[in-house]
């Protein structure tokens, strides 16, 4: 609370008990509802603080790569069991594959994204 409007109210209610040994008679009431509405008037000239501003928001993402782009590829799946070196060969050759294509979809969506940047701007 602001200590002026307290110091306001205090200054009231003295004047006013003064005023009620002062004036005994039919202007006590007035002079008691005059005193008492200063009081609670007073109340209305304090301000509670300003709120916080809120943080910023973050910046949209605009360029984002479509779904179809960044879609899950499963790994190709390893020999088990008793395997001969021509299934070791077709996995390594299929897992270089498999690798490749994601450097490829790694690459597209890089380009995609600085196209997006450049259009946007």
């Amino acid at each position: 609370m602001n200590p002026m409007p307290l110091a306001v109210i205090i200054a009231a209610g003295i004047v006013c008990s003064l005023m009620m040994t002062v004036h005994r008679g039919k202007g006590l009431l007035v002079w008691w509802m005059v005193m008492w509405s200063l009081i609670v008037l007073t109340g209305c000239t304090s301000r509670p603080a300003p709120l916080p501003e809120p943080a910023p928001l973050p910046a949209p993402i605009l360029c984002a790569a479509p779904a179809a782009m960044t879609e899950h590829e499963p790994m190709p799946r390893a020999p088990r069991g008793d395997y001969t070196q021509q299934e070791v060969a077709l996995y390594l050759l299929a897992l270089h594959r498999w690798g490749s294509r994601g450097w490829q979809r790694l690459a597209a969506i890089h380009d995609y994204t600085r196209q997006c940047r450049v259009r946007e701007q």
